[in-house]
């Protein structure tokens, strides 16, 4: 659990790095929580600022006691979209089918309301820049999804401002966790879930912030099956505004882990976000196909013809890699679930399995017919076959993404619970390293 002191003090890191650059001033008497002043008004944030703030719980936030030199500001946000519009087509494309300009111009405005949020932001864009990147085009889906469901003005201004914040927490997150590269342990993993609340807290804090912009920045990561987090809820527990949310940064999330390294459109997100209907409410689901599927967009090729039999084999491979992983972990869920406390995340567990399981027998990739299919397209040379199968490499990416997180929620609950069950336990160990030995000795596709 971290402490209010860890908070600030990761943010006050970021700061520091802010204000060698830019200068941060110190606009109100920074007081420890015994309300003595630490550091008086008018200095300008320094290290040796730094070192006497840094182990002190202090009596108001220091986010509220500064302020910084250089802001991004609402119309150096609205400059920042209109120069993505002209630099990619694709996105340019999407803005004028949907006439997002003026519920976009709205939505800046609405966001130059909040000084706190802008200092996030601007903090946000120099020490984290990919994340803000990601920021940015998940409040744009945010508001074309709300503004697909014909919501109110104030409502898309709303969703829009809840995609752009949602993840502030992680500025309050220690850095080196945050800076972590490669895949997260399972501790990590849980470790990064506590942005949420963090968000959460940031903006309940915050004078004529509406309460369902904090509800959809702690529901972001909460799925409508259960398998979210950071209480599993679902269903009509949760907020559509929190859903809007969540579609937005699962879009923005797949594109760039599957697509954005193959140059491909935002079209190719369709076969993966049909992979999991159920993880969003109905409405907001059908919004955001319908977004994509209504534009005429330019068909992309990632191989040329003369790949094809290569990325064929690969597909191969990577099939019997998810048959064989999916074999053993939904064993492993199967025997482990009754033993483990009943708590939220145990039900993430059995979840997170269910909805791998329903993927799976949706996309019918693990069936003969499937791979038949395949071979057909080959023989025949067809070209949207072809298409069709290069698509297949992103869907086989995004189940493996899945069935790696839901490993690591097995290794979080199981180690807590492994001592009073030793011959369970061995079993459980026994599978996890079948998963790795086999991986070891299927590395190379065979040529057909």
């Amino acid at each position: 659990m971290l402490r209010p002191v860890d908070i600030h003090k990761s943010y006050l890191k970021h700061l520091t790095a802010f204000a060698q650059t830019h200068g941060v001033t110190i606009s109100e008497d920074v007081r420890n929580e015994s309300g003595a002043i630490i550091i008086p008004k008018g200095r300008q944030l320094d290290s040796v600022l730094t070192d006497k703030i840094v182990n002190h719980n202090l009596k108001v936030p220091l986010e509220q006691c500064i302020t910084l030199n250089h802001n991004f500001d609402g119309v150096s946000l609205l400059k920042g979209y209109q120069q993505v519009f002209q630099q990619y087509p694709d996105i340019g494309l999407f803005h004028e089918r949907w006439q997002l300009q003026k519920p976009l111009k709205r939505a800046c405005r609405y966001y130059h309301e909040f000084p706190l949020l802008i200092q996030k932001m601007t903090i946000l864009k120099a020490v984290m820049p990919q994340l803000f990147k990601q920021a940015i085009y998940s409040a744009y889906i945010s508001l074309a999804i709300a503004n697909q469901l014909d919501a109110p003005e104030e409502e898309c201004s709303a969703a829009f401002l809840a995609g752009l914040v949602h993840d502030i927490g992680i500025l309050h997150l220690d850095t080196d966790l945050v800076t972590t590269k490669g895949d997260y342990t399972p501790e990590q993993w849980h470790a990064m879930q506590r942005h949420t609340l963090i968000g959460h807290d940031i903006l309940k804090s915050i004078e004529h912030m509406p309460n369902v912009i904090a509800k959809a920045v702690l529901e972001h990561h909460e799925r409508v099956d259960g398998s979210g987090y950071p209480f599993s809820k679902k269903g009509l527990e949760l907020s559509v505004m929190g859903q809007i949310i969540g579609m937005a940064d699962t879009c923005i999330a797949l594109y760039r882990r599957e697509l954005s390294a193959r140059n491909l459109g935002i079209d190719a997100l369709l076969p993966i976000l049909q992979l999991n209907p159920d993880m969003y409410c109905r409405k907001v689901f059908h919004a955001t196909v319908k977004l994509i599927a209504d534009i005429q967009w330019p068909v992309k090729r990632v191989y040329s013809d003369e790949k094809m039999p290569e990325l064929m084999s690969r597909l191969k491979l990577e099939n019997e890699w998810i048959h064989h992983d999916y074999s053993v972990l939904y064993g492993l869920v199967t025997s482990v679930r009754p033993h483990l406390e009943d708590t939220k995340r145990s039900t993430m567990l059995t979840n997170m399995a269910q909805r791998i399981h329903r993927c799976l027998v949706r996309s019918g990739i693990l069936q003969k017919e499937h791979s038949e299919w395949m071979l057909n397209s080959f023989v025949s040379q067809n070209q949207e076959d072809f298409i069709a199968i290069e698509r297949l490499e992103i869907m086989y990416g995004e189940i493996k993404w899945q069935m790696k997180q839901l490993k690591k929620l097995l290794f979080l609950l199981w180690r807590n619970q492994h001592k009073d069950h030793p011959e369970l336990d061995v079993l459980v160990k026994k599978g996890l390293l079948q998963i790795e030995q086999y991986h070891k000795h299927h590395t190379e596709p065979e040529l057909h």
